[in-house]
This record gives C-alpha cells, structure tokens and sequence, in this order.
C-alpha cells in the first residue's frame, strides 16, 4: 500500500502555500472517484466451504469499501447470480437443499449467499471478485493504483485545490486543464479494465444448473 502523502510531490509545487492536510485530503478524493468509475481496484477473497452454512461475510482491507461484487467462482469455475424470486420458481424447498454450490445471492455488499448449501467442507473453495475504493477515513491505497495513475490522481486533486476561491493558492483559470487530463485518465482506466476483464475474469465456465 502506498500513502496519500506519497502523491504530494507532484501537487504541492503547484499550490504553493497549501497545507498537506488539504492537498491529502483532495488527493483522497481522486483516488476514490477514480475507483468509482473505473473500478481499478479490484481485490479477490478466498473462503472455505462449511459444512450446511450458506451464507459467507467478504472479507476485505482495512478502512476500504466494497462497490460492486464482480464475480464469485466456486473451486475455480465461474457460478452465476440468481435471485430469490427465481429459485423460488424452480424449487419450493430451495432455502434446504445442499450440494456443490452452483448459483449464489448477494445478500448485502458483504455477505454472499450460495445455492445449493454446501454438503462438504473445501478448503479455499470459494472466492469472492469484489471492487473497491477506498474509505473517508483512509490514508492509503495499493501500490499499483500510485504505478500507473498517479499522474491522473494528482491532476484530480489540483482541479479542486485550484477552484478553491479565496485560498492563496487558489488559480481557477488553471483548474480546467487537470481537470480534463483526470477525466480523460478516468476514461481510459475504465476501458483498460472493461478490457482486461476478458482476461482477469474466472476462465472455467460455471457448473450448469441442475
């Protein structure tokens, strides 16, 4: 994980006489709208199965927020979301029956539930596709989203420093320009992860349903 701080270099110099608490504080906000709209912080969770329990909690850093459940495998294969509604059309008794799970429920952004309810206990059998960003209070984020969006990160950051009106370091006429380089940097991330989804994503087709 990388700090915030480690942005400040190329911020700082730009607004000269801002407190690194502010200029943190705007570098926080890049990082998080980055990972809003372009969900490049992926992260995967890794449980085992046990034994007539069908409900698993995710797991995920310290002071980091789940957004979107990307995808659950089961022993490596890809198994698809169904809803209640729909099981309940298949099969009254649903909620009861075990096997090897083959569909799962998204209960809260947390919690993942699977169907059926798993009849073995399997080590590191499911594992949980989530994306993230990170939270209000966070002071870091991982190494590779510095590596390869620093440069958006803080442009994000000085589009708001500089609209600051009233603040010394405040130059509104220059906001514009890092803002367009952030949102343009936003865009290609969002497409270089739609891409890379084809790649990065459980290769195994999911089990069918019985």
């Amino acid at each position: 994980m990388i700090a915030f701080t480690s942005y400040l270099p190329e911020v700082l110099p730009y607004v000269l006489g801002c407190p690194r608490a502010v200029a943190v504080n705007a570098v926080r906000k890049a990082v998080i709208e980055l990972c809003e709209r372009a969900h490049v912080w992926r992260y995967t969770d890794t449980v085992s199965t046990v034994i007539d329990q069908d409900e698993y909690p995710i797991t995920i850093p310290d002071k980091s927020k789940p957004m979107l459940l990307k995808g659950v495998a089961y022993n490596g294969r890809d198994i698809d979301p169904i809803t209640e509604d729909e099981l309940d059309m298949r099969s009254a008794s649903w909620r009861s029956s075990t096997g090897k799970p083959q569909r799962y429920l998204e209960v809260t952004p947390h919690l993942v539930r699977v169907y059926p309810i798993p009849d073995a206990a399997e080590t590191d059998a499911l594992s949980f596709r989530v994306a993230l960003k990170p939270s209000r209070d966070a002071t870091e984020a991982p190494d590779y989203i510095y590596d390869d969006y620093s440069g958006a990160i803080a442009a994000g950051a000085l589009a708001e420093l500089l609209m600051q009106t009233g603040k010394t370091w405040a130059e509104p006429k220059a906001s514009p320009m890092h803002a367009a380089k952030f949102e343009y940097a936003v865009s290609q991330a969002s497409m270089r992860v739609r891409k890379s989804n084809t790649t990065a994503k459980f290769r195994v087709a999911a089990r069918p349903f019985a």
